[in-house]
């Protein structure tokens, strides 16, 4: 499995994990790595990743305007 493909199958774990929740952080466990993530809204989801010298504080500017009609997963 390629390293993409890992982060898609891990992306589909993570919405599967928090489905049907309006706000959540935690951690999960990806190929013996534990990651934060931020689950919130409601709606199609997207996936935000950020690149590797950031972390996850690089979308605090968009998540509340994204929460409104999607679900914001990071």
């Amino acid at each position: 499995m390629t390293i993409l493909n890992r982060v898609l199958h891990s992306a589909a774990l993570v919405g599967g994990l928090f489905a049907g929740m309006a706000s959540a952080q935690d951690t999960v466990s990806v190929t013996g790595a534990d990651l934060r993530i931020v689950d919130e809204g409601d709606g199609v989801p997207g996936v935000f990743i950020h690149g590797s010298a950031s972390d996850m504080r690089v979308w605090d500017d968009v998540k509340d305007t994204i929460t409104q009609t999607h679900r914001f997963v990071a």
